[in-house]
């Protein structure tokens, strides 16, 4: 059941117009039941009772000319998807006149019968009768398509007291984007010190800014530490800055290592060398005279064998000549 057509819905605007339109479709409801059929008297009588139900909402809205084409269509939804209870239309009606608790009620039922653009609609309502709680949320629905609009009513919400994390996350966002970066880190700084919702996503983005420098100076430790933290809150995607930050801090440490002057005759330091490079080390940095202690060890033996070897030759000689004589001295 449909109480307005799509035609019907795009030339109402205002309350007096939603008004006019709702009496003239009672009047028309009021002479086709003249002469319905028992079942058709029955549907046009649940008409009846939403129009009348609709004309007491409408008349909590105050300012005749406003837009309220939002609410029709809200309303006309509902209707059709058998979302319309009296607790809903109780909601409605408590949240046009500026209650709180209300209008979160509506806005959450507006989860399953509203679009994008007319849930949109309602916050704005909302922040226009002023209802300070919705300050925050309007200005994160209009982040991306009207960011100066999310600007306005992020400051409106943060001179009231009720921006979250979150809204100083999207706030500071909005800076970065522009490449105003100390405005940005200053948002996302009040984000993290918040601790409310959203808290986990302004660690990541000031976390960033550190790495990168875009606060002034590189700080990586002071970017892990924001990923570490937001990390333990959840969010996935501060691991991927702690793994960065890891890359950057790892690769310092080898650029270090590889550009630190040797210290007197010591070869410079390598990781975890095994037995044989230390002994080599060992070896290639002793003194005496550019020879290692190994090395004059080694001619010593040397010596030795050679001495060793020419005793043997001679009295090999000796005693080969020494047969030799005998042998002669037999033949003869």
């Amino acid at each position: 059941m449909i109480l307005f057509t799509n035609e019907e819905l795009q030339n109402l605007h205002t309350k007096k117009q939603a008004m006019a339109l709702v009496s003239r479709k009672e009047t028309e409801l009021n002479r086709m039941s003249e002469n319905s059929i028992e079942g058709e008297t029955e549907q046009t009588k649940q008409q009846l009772d939403m129009f009348c139900s609709l004309k007491e909402v409408l008349e909590k809205v105050v300012d005749e000319e406003e837009d309220i084409s939002f609410l029709v269509k809200t309303f006309n939804t509902a209707v059709d998807k058998g979302k319309i209870s009296s607790a809903f239309l109780e909601d409605m009606s408590a949240a046009l006149c500026g209650i709180d608790i209300a209008a979160r009620n509506t806005i959450h039922r507006l989860d399953d019968i509203a679009d994008y653009e007319t849930k949109r609609r309602w916050y704005k309502y909302f922040c226009d009768i002023g209802i300070t709680a919705f300050y925050d949320a309007y200005a994160l629905l209009c982040f991306s398509e009207n960011p100066d609009e999310a600007i306005r009513w992020f400051a409106k919400a943060e001179a009231t007291g009720q921006i979250t994390s979150f809204g100083y996350a999207y706030w500071g966002k909005i800076y970065a984007e522009r490449k105003m970066y100390a405005k940005a880190a200053e948002k996302f700084q009040k984000g993290v010190d918040s601790g409310t919702d959203g808290t986990d996503e302004a660690m990541v983005l000031l976390g960033a800014m550190y790495e990168e420098g875009l606060t002034g100076r590189v700080d990586l430790t002071k970017a892990m530490e924001l990923y570490q933290a937001s990390y333990a809150m959840g969010n996935q995607m501060a691991l991927e800055g702690i793994r960065s930050v890891n890359k950057k801090l790892n690769a310092a440490n080898n650029q270090a290592s590889r550009s630190m002057p040797p210290q007197g005759n010591q070869q410079p330091h390598t990781q975890n060398p095994n037995s044989a490079d230390v002994r080599q080390l060992a070896a290639s940095s002793a003194p005496q005279g550019g020879r290692s202690q190994d090395n004059i060890q080694n001619s010593t033996n040397t010596d030795s064998e050679s001495e060793n070897t020419t005793r043997v030759t001679v009295i090999l000689a000796v005693a080969g000549v020494i047969i030799l004589l005998l042998f002669l001295t037999n033949v003869l």
